[in-house]
């Protein structure tokens, strides 16, 4: 199993499987811990869709979901682990 995973190989995983509704801008490696941050149409939504992948566990949001008043969109910030390497590769 690998120590730390390539953030490259998170970003790719992440870019297949968020919807273009869905705007990065944070991408924060810790080890095995994943932080995302952004603006979605629907933040807890895109937690349970997360949730939902067999490669991403213990999903959760570390700070309140709030709306932003430019966008009107949800700004988020959501920590997930990774559950299998493979994932980051």
């Amino acid at each position: 199993m690998q120590a730390h995973p390539d953030p490259r190989g998170v970003l790719g995983a992440l870019s297949n499987l968020l919807p273009d509704t869905v705007h990065l801008t944070r991408l924060e490696v810790r080890g095995r811990t994943v932080i995302i941050g952004g603006l979605a149409d629907n933040a807890a939504g895109l937690m349970e869709m997360l949730g939902a992948q067999g490669g991403f566990r213990d999903v959760r949001a570390p700070a309140a979901i709030s709306r932003d008043p430019v966008s009107g969109r949800e700004s988020f910030t959501i920590e997930f682990k990774l559950a299998d390497a493979e994932v980051a590769r």
